[in-house]
């Protein structure tokens, strides 16, 4: 007996320590890749794509709690990730590049993509969207029909026109609504005929003429609604109903096709030609109620107009409303009005407009989102408005003080989910990330599935901002792991997986601290939180362990209750059931290892795409200086006769001129110099060597054909390869002093000096720019020494 309780204490002993060791492992991993991925990090690794990432720091302890809700955490991340057009531009068509690498990676390493971790679909969650237009309309118009004293304020008349010049504008913008409806309806009925689209609107038969002999009888005939604010409603209300019946039958109709008894007795042609003709008909019977209804159109009206559209795949209709509401009308919009702006811009795959939206809700745009802005002159001209800029979330904006929009649940979930349906999978892990903090309840499923978004991209820099984020809000992230819900069962898995992804390190090796001037008490509130998250993984990881073994014994007691002769015969299953429960461990790690793979995979070609994209563009800015002759005592002065300096020193005064020149540049060049210089920097040695033989290159191209007869252009660059560039500089400059002028070109002597070198080695530069030759290059004299 004293052998056998030896050897119990023995074992509990080993596993203790086995379990204190995997906590320690934990939050080791958790503090190493806080470490490594800190905020420059994570923004120079965005920007290797082009992204940038300007996440605020964290509080101190004596400035704030880290997990206070705020507001303004969720408008700088996504002030972080507005990106220019032309980068938005180039991540968009490289969309489908990244997407099949993703599905070539996971087919190397023998993984699947499951449907989980597809891109939500553009039409995904209309329903929900449509659900919550209803509610949000009838519970405001209801409430003003019921108190009809409140149906003038503000919440109710949508900020309508006070001015019989506003009322006139109002109906202006709803006339010409009614034109482009029309007109594009016409021309996607006969989308590549236009003397059809001609005939067809000049029709007895056509909409156009239906419509042209209803406002020959004088309407609209609109009714200021703030004279019958009651009726106002009651009509907005039926035209909404009457135009969700519209587009039932609409998609309906896009679903199944004509029936067939219409198919039959009409012209036999395709279905899609006969759908495409009746759109007009359908934009008719719109157009037609908005012009017979006794109150202009309402907000509510655009956003069941903008949905409608969007519901059946008509973009273009919907985006003619889009830009009523926004260009022509002054309707206060709702939080569904953004929703619904948000989907559209999601539905037509436009990835520069749902942008542009996010730009003017978060105010960087000074448009705005339409709720409330005054210029600084304003401003300062009616002081009493500073009690609604001091009581209301805003910024100032180029000369204006604009009101930021509501980010609250369904707007915020309509941002993520754009941003995920749009491959923008590093913007929605810092989205996501930022919101954390300031939601009120964040559920299981939302987390699981930005997680499952990034696994699957295998995406670093993504992978870092959400653990982050996870760690900065442990308080939140904890009870989420221990909980009963479906999705908590494996998502502690996945969160060991997004920390396999996220410990990779770059190809440069360089690790920068994290806790630099971050304020006192962050570090330990750091360490506080990883230890937090490593104890909730091993608890959530052991508690599901112990379920799933109390699952299977307690079915092995009931089968051995029921049958003991068929219990067993089926020994050998329960066998494997124990097994497997048993290697469970092991297969995880082995997961965590195939993650890890694939993400110093990711990284090592990410950084090579980088690093050629980087030279591309520094041999394409050499190339047009050389062919030129544009600026070259100011951007190669620190190039010439410095044979002494290694290359990559020489390429980094380079690249500070580069940066020098650039400075007055638009932000689009100043960012290119800036990422050149960091990949300088960072990645000079992997660097160097191929871009000193590709500016050899360059300069040895433009070789006379006599040239290529006495020795072959190969031959000849393999002949410099060894030889310092500054040789090649001199035989390029040689060379093309052989050479005829031509047009009789003045000649210009520059002198260039090189402060860089050491007093006793300086020497001037005699460099001659003569005509261009038809190849495009420059003359250039001798190379001489400073006697």
């Amino acid at each position: 007996m004293a052998t056998a309780a030896l050897a119990d204490a023995s074992r509990k002993d080993r596993r203790r320590k086995d379990l204190d060791q995997r906590i320690t492992e934990a939050r080791e991993d958790l503090a190493r890749v806080l470490r490594e991925s800190s905020l420059a990090d994570c923004n120079t690794a965005l920007n290797k794509e082009g992204l940038g990432l300007l996440l605020r720091k964290g509080h101190a302890l004596d400035e704030t709690s880290i997990n206070l809700a705020s507001h303004r955490k969720v408008v700088e991340g996504l002030r972080a990730i507005c990106d220019s057009p032309g980068q938005l531009l180039r991540q968009g068509s490289e969309m489908k590049h990244r997407n099949s690498y993703s599905s070539w990676l996971h087919e190397q390493f023998g993984l699947q993509r499951r449907w989980w971790t597809q891109r939500p679909a553009a039409n995904a969650g209309l329903d929900d969207i449509e659900a919550l237009l209803l509610a949000e309309e009838y519970a405001l118009m209801s409430y003003g029909l019921e108190n009809e004293k409140h149906a003038s304020t503000d919440a109710f008349k949508q900020r309508e026109p006070q001015t019989p010049l506003q009322f006139t504008k109002m109906t202006e913008a709803t006339n010409q609504l009614v034109d482009e409806l029309l007109g594009e309806a016409n021309r996607l009925g006969y989308p590549d005929d236009i003397a059809a689209q001609k005939a067809s609107k000049e029709s007895l038969d056509s909409p156009w003429t239906a419509i042209r002999m209803l406002r020959s009888d004088g309407y609209p005939m609109y009714r200021h609604p703030d004279l019958a604010p009651e009726a106002a409603i009651e009509a907005r209300l039926a035209a909404n109903t009457a135009t969700r019946k519209i587009f039932q039958d609409w998609e309906y109709t896009r679903a199944y096709g004509p029936s067939k008894t219409k198919f039959l007795s009409g012209r036999r042609q395709p279905e899609d030609n006969w759908y495409r003709k009746q759109i007009k008909f359908w934009v008719a019977k719109l157009c037609y109620n908005m012009l017979v209804s006794t109150a202009p159109p309402g907000i509510y009206n655009y956003n069941a107009l903008i949905l409608g559209f969007t519901r059946v795949g008509e973009h273009s209709l919907a985006g003619l409303v889009v830009n009523s509401l926004l260009y022509q009308s002054r309707l206060l919009p709702t939080q569904q009005t953004l929703v619904c702006l948000l989907q559209h811009y999601r539905a037509q795959g436009d990835l520069v407009g749902f942008y542009k939206l996010i730009r003017r809700l978060v105010a960087e745009d000074s448009r705005g989102a339409k709720i409330r802005r005054r210029s600084l002159i304003d401003m300062k001209a009616r002081p009493y408005m500073m009690g609604w800029a001091n009581t209301h979330d805003v910024t100032v904006t180029d000369g204006f003080v604009v009101q930021r929009a509501e980010i609250d649940g369904p707007v915020f979930n309509a941002i993520l989910t754009g941003l995920l349906s749009l491959g923008q999978v590093r913007h929605a892990a810092v989205a996501f990330a930022s919101f954390l903090s300031d939601c009120y309840e964040i559920k299981t499923g939302a987390v699981n599935w930005v997680v499952n978004c990034v696994l699957d991209a295998v995406d670093v820099p993504a992978a870092r901002v959400l653990l982050r984020g996870f760690v900065e809000n442990a308080s939140r992230i904890t009870p989420l792991l221990m909980s009963e819900e479906r999705y908590a069962r494996k998502l502690s898995i996945k969160i060991q997986l997004l920390l396999s992804v996220a410990s990779v390190s770059g190809p440069s090796g360089q690790v920068q601290t994290q806790h630099q001037n971050l304020g006192h008490g962050y570090d330990s509130l750091v360490d506080d939180n990883c230890q937090r998250i490593a104890h909730a993984l091993f608890v959530s990881d052991t508690l599901q362990y112990v379920k799933r073994l109390r699952q299977i014994v307690l079915a092995a007691q009931g089968a051995v209750t029921t049958d003991e002769a068929l219990f067993r015969m089926s020994a050998r299953s329960w066998s494997v059931q124990f097994d497997s429960l048993q290697g469970r461990q092991t297969r995880l790690d082995q997961e965590r290892s195939t993650y890890r793979k694939m993400a110093e995979l990711t990284t090592i070609d990410e950084a090579a795409r980088t690093i050629f994209r980087v030279c591309a563009h520094v041999m394409e800015t050499f190339l047009v200086i050389v062919s030129d002759g544009m600026d070259i005592s100011d951007l190669y002065r620190k190039f010439l006769r410095q044979s002494e300096l290694p290359f990559m020193i020489r390429f980094e005064s380079y690249v500070a001129t580069s940066r020098k020149t650039a400075t007055p540049a638009p932000a689009e060049s100043r960012k290119q110099a800036s990422m050149v210089e960091r990949m300088v920097v960072v990645d000079g040695p992997a660097v160097g060597g191929f871009l000193e033989d590709r500016f050899k290159h360059i300069l040895l191209s433009p070789l006379s054909p006599d040239d290529h007869a006495a020795a072959g252009i190969d031959a000849t660059r393999n002949m410099f390869r060894d030889v310092a560039l500054d040789a090649v500089l001199e035989a390029r400059a040689l060379h093309d002093l052989k050479q005829p002028k031509r047009n009789g070109g003045a000649e210009t002597q520059v002198e260039l000096s090189v402060p860089q070198a050491k007093e006793e080695t300086q020497r001037a530069v005699r460099v001659e720019f003569g005509s261009r030759y038809p190849y495009g290059l420059f003359q250039a004299g001798a190379i001489l020494p400073n006697n």
